[in-house]
C-alpha cells in the first residue's frame, strides 16, 4: 500500500517536472535568438542544463519501485516533445551551423548531444516493454516517439555535414534492451519496432511459400531489413 502511494506521488511529480522542462525548452527556440533575448553563451548553458534534466528524467524509468504505466506514458509523450524541440528550429543546433560558432561550442556541444542520446536510447527501450506487455496505449505512442528519435539523429548528422565534420558522426546498431537497460536475449530480440515486425511477417510468409531451398535467402533479407532500420538509431560519439 505504501509503495503504491509512493508511485502515485512520484508519477504526479514526474509529470510536472517533464512538462516544466519542455516549457522551458520552448523559450530556447530560433525566434528567441532572432529577438536577441539571450546571449549565445546563455542559450548554450540553458541547453546544457536542459539536456541533463532530460537524461535524468528518462533514466528514472529504470527504477522499478517508481515506474508505472502513468510514468511511462509521460516519458513517451514528453520525451517526444523534447526531442522534437531539440531537432526542429533549435537554437542549440544554430550554435553549430557556422564555423566560428562551431569552433567555440563544439567541445561542449558534443557532451550535450551525447547526454540527449543517452535519454533517447532510454526512451526507445519503452518499445520493447510496450510490445511484450501488449500495452495498447503505449503502442500507439511508439510511431511518433520513433520518428522524433530519428529526427534528432538526422538533425545532428546534418549539422555535422554542414561543418565538414561528418566523420565525427558514427553510426552503430542499437541493441534491444528492457526498461532496466538490460540487453534482451532470445526471442525478445525480435521485438524492436512495428516496421520490423511487419517486414518479418512478410518474409515469414514468403518462406512458407518458397520452401526449403530459398529459406536462407528469406533469412538474409530479414537481416538486411533489420540492419537497415537499426542503423538509424545511433550512438553519438
Amino acid at each position: 500500500m505504501h509503495r503504491q502511494r509512493v508511485r502515485g506521488t512520484f508519477s504526479s511529480v514526474y509529470k510536472v517536472l517533464f512538462h516544466s522542462l519542455n516549457e522551458t525548452v520552448k523559450t530556447l527556440s530560433m525566434n528567441a535568438i532572432e529577438r536577441s533575448t539571450l546571449k549565445l553563451d546563455e542559450f548554450f548553458l540553458q541547453w546544457k542544463q536542459a539536456a541533463s534534466c532530460f537524461c535524468l528524467l528518462t533514466l528514472m524509468i529504470r527504477i522499478k519501485d517508481l515506474r508505472n504505466s502513468s510514468v511511462l506514458l509521460c516519458a513517451a509523450r514528453e520525451g517526444r516533445i523534447f526531442l522534437h524541440s531539440f531537432s526542429s528550429k533549435s537554437s542549440f543546433l544554430h550554435l553549430l551551423t557556422a564555423e566560428k560558432r562551431f569552433a567555440k561550442y563544439a567541445a561542449g556541444a558534443n557532451s550535450v548531444m551525447k547526454t540527449v542520446q543517452i535519454g533517447n536510447r532510454s526512451l526507445q527501450n519503452i518499445s520493447v516493454y510496450a510490445k511484450t506487455s501488449k500495452c495498447i496505449v503505449l503502442l500507439k505512442l511508439l510511431p511518433e516517439l520513433r520518428a522524433a528519435s530519428e529526427m534528432f539523429i538526422r538533425a545532428v548528422h546534418s549539422v555535422m555535414i554542414g561543418v565538414d565534420c561528418d566523420d565525427a558522426f558514427q553510426i552503430g546498431l542499437l541493441k534491444s534492451r528492457n526498461l532496466d537497460g538490460e540487453e534482451m536475449k532470445g526471442p525478445e530480440e525480435s521485438l524492436s519496432d512495428e516496421e520490423e515486425g511487419k517486414s518479418s511477417d512478410v518474409d515469414d510468409a514468403k518462406e512458407n511459400k518458397r520452401g526449403g531451398s530459398q529459406n536462407n535467402e528469406s533469412t538474409a533479407d530479414e537481416e538486411t531489413i533489420d540492419a537497415s532500420h537499426d542503423s538509424r538509431l545511433n550512438d553519438i560519439e
